[in-house]
């Protein structure tokens, strides 16, 4: 949300085995970062981001309050551990008409 206006769905895998409960932890925490580190990770890196784009399906359309048939900006990423690991694959959709990415 930016001013009370939803800018952006996520859906976001850990894996079970190395990370139980994390969906409890990260509800008390509120930072990926602060999740991993709960679990020993120290450090990682962003291995892959996709950018692509999409027309909002009814689900995100009712989330990010869009008329259904608007465009959604989807950014699909993976982070690593040090050894490269997978840690978290992410899957985001973001209201197109409300979010610039800058680099």
């Amino acid at each position: 949300m930016a001013d009370r206006t939803p800018i952006c769905v996520g859906t976001i895998w850990l894996a079970a085995e190395r990370f139980h409960d994390a969906g409890r932890i990260y509800e008390r925490m509120r930072s990926m970062t602060k999740l991993l580190a709960h679990y020993g990770v120290r450090d990682y890196r962003r291995a892959s981001t996709r950018v692509t784009a999409a027309i909002v399906d009814a689900t995100d359309a009712a989330r990010l309050d869009l008329a259904l048939g608007r465009p959604v900006l989807v950014v699909d990423s993976t982070d690593v551990d040090a050894e490269g690991t997978p840690l978290v694959t992410k899957h985001t959709r973001f209201a197109a008409e409300r979010i610039e990415f800058v680099r």
